[in-house]
């Protein structure tokens, strides 16, 4: 399987078959949209787990204004403490 960002930013996926000296391809099968302009992108922005069932795609932030993501670690310790 090909993953690959279309002109439209849909992340697109095209089953890819070896016979004989050639590949075929399958139809595209448009998976969703990402948040890059597919003109500029300069890096990728996704990247498929090794069976192709998993992907983790990088996308920028929509709403600049949105709170920050806050991680909390060791927390149990913090409510027992009471802090």
């Amino acid at each position: 399987e090909l993953f690959y960002l279309a002109a439209d930013g849909m992340l697109t996926a095209v089953d890819v078959r070896p016979s004989a000296n050639m590949l075929t391809l399958g139809a595209a099968q448009p998976l969703f949209k990402i948040n890059v302009d597919p003109n500029k992108v300069l890096r990728n922005y996704y990247v498929a787990s090794n069976d192709g069932q998993k992907l983790l795609v990088m996308s920028p932030m929509v709403n600049s204004g949105a709170s920050p993501l806050v991680g909390v670690l060791n927390w149990k310790e913090s409510i027992r403490s009471g802090r």
